[in-house]
């Protein structure tokens, strides 16, 4: 065998061994949780559906168009990592409460004075929040506020 195919075959090994995998890399931040997600930003809405479960279905409010039946283009909610709650109706009024996830962080259960309101939770990150009544009959779909 010649000397430079000696040194390699003698060299191989070290050079299969120095090679390492490259290590997976870990995300820079624990995903966060429904909690946080929610409690993360005033959330405005971007459409409103009312009618859902009928036959005709009526988008009643969208955001930066003319208005359709609602304008909800003042409307605000803002939940907090204390479990209360703000709420600027589309009147301007400003109404407060408590909030909980409940079911497994599937529902939402409002306490706003006196009466008790659950919202189905569909979707909710950090971008998007999409909720329904009880029945299913309205849904919003918000934003956070810029």
């Amino acid at each position: 065998m010649k000397p430079k195919y000696i040194l390699f075959t003698l060299l191989l090994p070290f050079i299969i061994l120095s090679c390492k995998k490259e290590a997976e890399k870990k995300p820079d931040t624990i995903p966060k949780t429904k909690t946080e997600m929610i409690c993360s930003a005033t959330w405005i809405y971007n459409q409103y559906y009312i009618n859902y479960n009928g036959a005709n279905t009526i988008l009643a409010y969208q955001r930066n168009k003319p208005v359709i039946l609602y304008d909800l283009s003042k409307s605000k909610l803002k939940y907090n990592t204390d479990g209360t709650y703000t709420e600027t109706l589309e009147s301007g009024i400003n109404v407060s409460g408590t909030w909980r996830f409940i079911e497994n962080e599937t529902k939402i259960e409002l306490h706003i004075n006196q009466q008790v309101i659950n919202i189905n939770v569909y979707y909710v990150d950090a971008t998007y929040f999409e909720w329904a009544s009880s029945n299913g009959d309205v849904i919003g779909q918000m934003i956070p506020m810029q």
